[in-house]
């Protein structure tokens, strides 16, 4: 995973706001939720953030980000919402809601991220220290030169889905499993993080260029084709 360019903010929010955003290319995009609360969109999902989540969109898909499910959500700046540091904005009247945010985009395309679901959830008990601290100091990273910002980003993601993996909320290689072992395609994908198989096919043809019950045969015939060792 080679990344481009790095950027971080902390955010307060008003009392009543809504974010609606595009699907960024090339990207992932970190949403930390400092204090308070929020209701994260994503991939027909609707998860509630609170104090000291973290939820990780591996591909930036579109999503949509309020304090409540009645708040009209905007492409636009949230009301009230005014810069009055660098990387540091705040609605006025500030609410009791702050996140930090952060997005890296990729220099090289990452096909396997297309195996993973649209969110994956750290929730705050089992978070490295490494990353909340990493975040906290968002201010510092943002001001570092680009290059510098781009190898902080690799190593926090990279952290970030090394513990994602260690606790279970996406699961390692899916093709292996696809491959060594005769799991149905269905549990495959609900141990990868999706909702249903259909929806892990799609994202596993774009990565792999074929379906999963394609694979399997494919690999299940090069294993029987394979010489024997002595």
């Amino acid at each position: 995973m080679q990344l481009c360019h790095f950027e971080a903010a902390q955010v307060t929010v008003g009392d009543r706001w809504g974010k609606r955003r595009a699907r960024e290319p090339s990207s992932t995009r970190l949403y930390w939720q400092v204090r308070g609360h929020a209701l994260l969109e994503v991939g027909g999902r609707r998860v509630q953030l609170e104090s000291g989540d973290l939820a990780l969109l591996p591909r930036a898909d579109a999503h949509v980000l309020r304090d409540r499910l009645d708040s009209v959500a905007s492409s636009s700046s949230c009301p009230g919402m005014h810069r009055v540091d660098e990387h540091v904005y705040e609605a006025y009247p500030a609410g009791r809601s702050q996140l930090v945010v952060a997005v890296a985009e990729h220099a090289t395309p990452c096909g396997w991220l297309e195996l993973l679901p649209d969110l994956v959830m750290l929730r705050s008990h089992g978070k490295p220290r490494w990353v909340r601290d990493t975040l906290a100091a968002r201010a510092s990273v943002s001001a570092l030169p680009q290059a510098s910002r781009a190898e902080v980003a690799q190593s926090l993601l990279r952290v970030l889905f090394e513990h994602a993996f260690e606790v279970g909320a996406i699961a390692l290689d899916p093709s292996r499993v696809l491959g060594r072992t005769d799991m149905p395609v269905k549990q495959v994908a609900a141990r990868v993080g999706y909702a249903n198989d259909a929806a892990f096919a799609r994202a596993f043809g774009r990565a792999m260029g074929e379906s999963p019950a394609r694979f399997r045969v494919r690999i299940s015939t090069s294993k029987e084709q394979r010489p024997w060792r002595t």
